[in-house]
């Protein structure tokens, strides 16, 4: 943990159950946001808002929105983003990038295998009508090897914030067992 630091920016700011990736207590920042938080600490309420407004226009221009029919507001939504950007530490990446490869790997084998052998739908692992329904699934792509995604793909996964990222359900552990043996 890094030293309390106070800032009229974040004097009001509460922190309950919930993990805080910048704060590990009140005015205690995590020792990766040390630069952000100095920065930061130059910035009033007004200032941050005022980016982050300049962020959401800048979105908007570029389309980097996503379409909600029958929303009152408008059809046309900014993604959600946090303007404060996520800071990893060398650990923290060495666990989600192994996480990210193995995301890429699954979705590699699980693309190469409904379109090719068919295990998993022959198998009934996953249902055939969920994949041979689904919008973007194509038949005519059947027999045809199927180009494995990168590493490069990595930056276009999401990364959902967890409290206890190493921890499976059971019947993950189970399948991930199954996959490995195949």
């Amino acid at each position: 943990m890094s030293e309390v630091v106070s800032s009229t920016l974040f004097s009001d700011y509460g922190l309950n159950e919930a993990y805080d990736e910048m704060f590990a207590g009140p005015g205690d920042y995590r020792n990766p946001y040390a630069k952000i938080r100095d920065r930061l600490a130059e910035l009033s309420a007004s200032d941050l808002q005022h980016r982050q407004r300049a962020a959401d226009v800048s979105f908007l221009n570029r389309g980097v929105t996503f379409t909600v029919y029958g929303h009152e507001e408008g059809t046309e939504k900014i993604f959600p983003y946090d303007i404060v950007p996520r800071v990893l530490s060398g650990d923290e990446w060495k666990t989600i990038s192994k996480g990210l490869e193995q995301r890429i790997n699954a979705l590699n084998l699980f693309l190469s295998d409904i379109y090719g052998a068919g295990k998993i739908p022959n198998d009934g692992v996953i249902p055939r009508h969920l994949i041979y329904s689904c919008a973007h699934y194509r038949r005519e792509m059947r027999g045809v090897r199927v180009v494995p995604a990168t590493s490069d793909d990595l930056e276009r996964s999401d990364l959902p914030l967890s409290t206890m990222p190493q921890q499976y359900t059971p019947e993950q552990e189970a399948a991930f067992e199954q996959y490995r043996q195949q």
